[in-house]
């Protein structure tokens, strides 16, 4: 059983490059424990670039739940990881649901990102369908000096990880429970306000 301050069995993290629709997955994760009666929680970790102090994607209710970052605008220079690390270790403290922790976390790879997955059950990588290799390089996606995937990447990290493709189709939900992927079309925040979404089609597979 977890200690008041050590939930790491129960925290998921997404991850992902910029533009991806990584925020929007952790929202709607969060969403739809919370809809289900659990008790989830959604701590925004991506202090460079923070999602909901920004906008308004979550009900009133919803932002109850939601441990925001302390700053509303994006940070241009390095963040310490001596900064970083006590933020996110109060978040752990101070969280008071009892369901999912569902962690956002950032579009670069660095020791903040490491940090991050250090407190993490289960990985969900999210990312887009034409990721190109300008995009890889920039979000420091490398194994040595190989290039890789993000897939491939954060999965060498933990074994518990799931693999979401977002593409521009139609809003399908497409999920295969045998390779752990799933595949989501147009996920990204303009269609959300205040806890309202579009209509997804679901589609599940062997």
């Amino acid at each position: 059983m977890s200690t008041r301050t050590d939930h790491s069995n129960r925290s998921l993290l997404v991850l992902g490059p910029p533009h991806s629709g990584k925020s929007v997955f952790a929202y709607l994760l969060f969403k739809t424990f919370r809809d289900l009666g659990i008790d989830a929680a959604l701590f925004d970790c991506d202090l460079k670039a923070p999602t909901f102090r920004r906008f308004d994607l979550a009900s009133a209710e919803e932002a109850k739940h939601i441990y925001a970052t302390p700053n509303a605008n994006k940070v241009d220079s390095t963040i310490p990881i001596e900064m970083f690390k006590p933020i996110i270790d109060f978040n752990f403290l101070a969280v008071r649901e009892k369901g999912p922790i569902i962690m956002d976390g950032l579009g670069r790879h660095d020791e903040l990102t490491e940090f991050l997955i250090s407190k993490a059950r289960i990985l969900l990588i999210v990312c887009h369908e034409n990721l190109e290799e300008t995009e890889m390089r920039q979000c420091n996606y490398l194994m040595g000096n190989r290039l890789q995937h993000p897939f491939k990447f954060y999965s060498s990290f933990k074994k518990r990880s799931i693999k979401i493709t977002t593409t521009l189709e139609l809003p399908v939900v497409e999920f295969s429970k045998k390779q752990l992927s799933a595949r989501i079309a147009r996920l990204d925040r303009k269609g959300i306000a205040f806890g309202e979404i579009p209509v997804f089609q679901t589609k599940v597979w062997p």
